[in-house]
């Protein structure tokens, strides 16, 4: 597993990693009361490490399901309630895993999610909040991969 180098640089925190032999750094965090040290900032840094050590390439050729499924919801597991996290995985389950299956998370653009978005209030009645749950859900996941550099 990839212990990347914490580093501050320029009033913000960054690692730096290798890839495929080339040496890559990813800001982490700009330097502020919530992280003020190398300790509070590790918990970022496995964001970026853990998909690496797992054999997953960064802008690799990976799905939004694929990245969904072995990336975010293992992760949101150490952060979230037990309950949040069902509520997360039935609406993905439900309303998103079946949609999804093609998109390509390197290539993925919000007018492809717009679309995504648009087919599935064409084809279920839902609430306005069942809707914007989905919204928040898949902004959650891709919020996810840009702070973690998979994006």
């Amino acid at each position: 597993m990839q212990k990347g180098y914490i580093y501050e640089a320029n009033g913000a925190w960054h690692v730096r990693y290798r890839v495929d032999g080339k040496q890559v750094s990813r800001k982490l965090a700009d330097y502020n009361d919530q992280y003020r040290t190398k300790r509070s900032v590790r918990p970022l840094a496995d964001e970026v490490l853990d998909p690496l050590s797992q054999g997953l390439q960064v802008n690799g050729p990976m799905t939004l399901q694929q990245y969904a499924e072995t990336v975010y919801f293992p992760n949101i597991k150490t952060k979230k309630s037990p309950s949040t996290v069902k509520g997360y995985v039935n609406l993905y389950n439900a309303q998103i895993q079946s949609r999804i299956g093609g998109l390509r998370l390197s290539t993925c653009t919000t007018a492809d999610i717009q679309r995504l978005l648009y087919r599935i209030d064409e084809q279920e009645e839902l609430s306005h909040q069942s809707f914007l749950n989905i919204n928040s859900l898949l902004s959650a996941i891709f919020t996810h991969a840009r702070r973690s550099g998979t994006l």
